[in-house]
């Protein structure tokens, strides 16, 4: 009888020990907290801040202030972004919603903890079909818990002005 109780007991904890390391593993997505570029249409409407949260402007398509873009249209100059997100995670797949004049991303940048760049997609700019969209970038190279992703874009390869609505990561913590 004592055996038994004992085995029962063993499966029991075992079972919560299989629920618990499941938990942690769910995938789940978070917008970023905090957004900055190097260059902005203003500080307050087309500002970086727009990219904070989850999409707001997205699926609409149009100069919306209600996403990010730069100072000067079609600028030649070296045009970043930077996100960071709340925690840091294991990141699968990066969408970003870009909500006119999309497709001058040109590369996309995940940023560990230690302040370490890792390159997961890079691409030339081109002239998309005038709608928004959102590029999806799946993950498989870094293994490495980040909160920070940050885009390069080349301006001077779409016409106008190319705004960003939100960039959202989905993946998972990493295990203890």
């Amino acid at each position: 009888m004592l055996k038994r109780q004992v085995m029962i007991t063993i499966l029991i904890l075992l079972v919560g020990l299989l629920c618990v390391s499941k938990a942690q593993a769910q995938r789940f997505t978070q917008w970023a907290i905090e957004a900055k570029a190097n260059t902005e249409y203003s500080d307050t409407r087309w500002s970086a801040a727009q990219m904070v949260g989850a999409p707001d402007t997205y699926p609409l398509y149009g100069d919306l202030d209600t996403a990010w873009t730069t100072a000067y249209s079609n600028t030649t100059d070296s045009v970043w972004a930077e996100l960071r997100y709340a925690e840091a995670i294991i990141v699968e797949e990066i969408e970003i919603y870009e909500t006119y004049n999309p497709s001058a991303i040109t590369k996309v940048e995940l940023i560990d903890e230690a302040g370490s760049s890792h390159e997961v997609w890079r691409g030339d700019a081109w002239v998309a079909p005038e709608q928004s969209r959102v590029l999806r970038i799946g993950n498989t190279r870094v293994k490495t818990p980040v909160k920070r992703v940050r885009l390069s874009l080349d301006c001077s390869k779409v016409p106008g002005y190319n705004e960003i609505d939100a960039v959202g990561i989905t993946g998972r913590r990493p295990t203890q």
